[in-house]
């Protein structure tokens, strides 16, 4: 039987939340300043940019624009390079801490109790079923299901399955679990919002226009 007191695992260890990383701080300080720049409808109007405290004229401004444009490229070049590998490891990671949600839980719980029958395990009545450990792959989610028996008041675990899901909405439990790492976590404020603001920064030119048209 599956009981609805799934355990909740929240993170083990919330991780300070840093910039330690010199390509995600390049490209988050460039893209930012894109993004301030392009959203405050920012303009050269001169032809010459005068720098006074060093007494220097720019004679041609674009040059300016195409290194700052190749410096920001470049950020996110080494920042991709840096990371590629790292978001989806920190990401699983975070959602094997998790609890599974109801939706995926139930049949998890089901398909165990099956599964343990299938290899001749004699199951006691009054038994709940915990699921937790999720490991989704694609859309398979694998997790960990332990029999729970009420003996003299204390929770004893007798029998542990590891069952394999087919998820029916395997995007809606991805997409549950960025979200859940986007305001519980840390892969997604690490590794993927860098991009969000890259892209955003790309972009200015666009939207700033239509902002202030």
């Amino acid at each position: 039987m599956y009981s609805p007191h799934i355990t909740k695992l929240g993170l083990r260890e919330q991780m300070a939340i840093s910039d330690a990383l010199p390509e995600r701080r390049n490209l988050v300080v460039t893209a930012t300043a894109f993004i301030v720049f392009y959203g405050a409808g920012g303009t050269v109007p001169e032809p010459v940019v005068r720098l006074t405290v060093v007494n220097v004229a720019l004679h041609h401004p674009e040059a300016l624009a195409i290194f700052a444009w190749a410096l920001l490229f470049w950020f996110q070049l080494r920042f991709w390079q840096s990371t590629k590998s790292k978001f989806m490891q920190a990401f699983r990671g975070e959602i094997k801490q998790w609890s599974v949600p109801r939706f995926w839980a139930r049949p998890a719980a089901s398909l165990a109790e099956h599964q343990a029958q299938a290899k001749g395990i004699e199951l006691e009545p009054g038994f709940t079923i915990e699921v937790f450990v999720p490991e989704p792959y694609g859309k398979e989610l694998r997790v960990v299901c332990n029999f729970i028996y009420l003996e003299d008041g204390t929770r004893v675990g007798k029998n542990q399955q590891r069952v394999t899901l087919l998820m029916k909405s395997a995007w809606l439990f991805w997409l549950l679990s960025f979200l859940r790492s986007s305001i519980y976590g840390n892969a997604a404020a690490e590794y993927a919002f860098p991009y969000v603001l890259f892209l955003t920064a790309v972009l200015a030119p666009v939207w700033s226009c239509w902002l202030w048209s």
